[in-house]
C-alpha cells in the first residue's frame, strides 16, 4: 500500500503548482476590485499544497525511519509545497 501511495503522490505532486498557476492566471485577468474579490480563490491551491506537503513529509519521515532517504519523494514534496512556500514568503515580506 505504501509503495503505491508514494508513487501516486509523486505522480500528482505537480498538481498544486498547476492549479496555482491556473488560478493566478484567472485572477490576473481582472483589475482593481475584481482582482481583490477573486483573490480568495488562491486559498484552494494553497490549501491543496499544504495538505500535500504534510502528506509528503509523512512519506519522507517514513522513509527516514526505515533507514533510507528517498530523494524523489523529497523533491516531490518540495514541488507540491511551492505554492504554500510562496504564500508564506509573500506574507512575511509584506509585513
Amino acid at each position: 500500500m505504501t509503495g503505491s501511495a508514494v508513487r501516486a503522490f509523486r505522480r500528482l505532486s505537480w498538481l498544486p503548482v498547476a492549479v496555482f498557476a491556473g488560478t493566478w492566471a484567472y485572477i490576473g485577468r481582472y483589475e482593481g476590485w475584481g482582482a481583490w474579490a477573486a483573490g480568495p480563490l488562491l486559498l484552494i491551491p494553497i490549501g491543496l499544497s499544504a495538505a500535500m506537503a504534510v502528506v509528503g513529509l509523512g512519506f519522507c519521515y517514513g522513509a527516514v525511519k526505515r533507514g533510507g532517504v528517498d530523494l524523489g519523494t523529497a523533491l516531490a514534496t518540495l514541488l507540491a509545497a511551492l505554492p504554500t512556500i510562496w504564500f508564506a514568503v509573500r506574507v512575511i515580506l509584506t509585513r
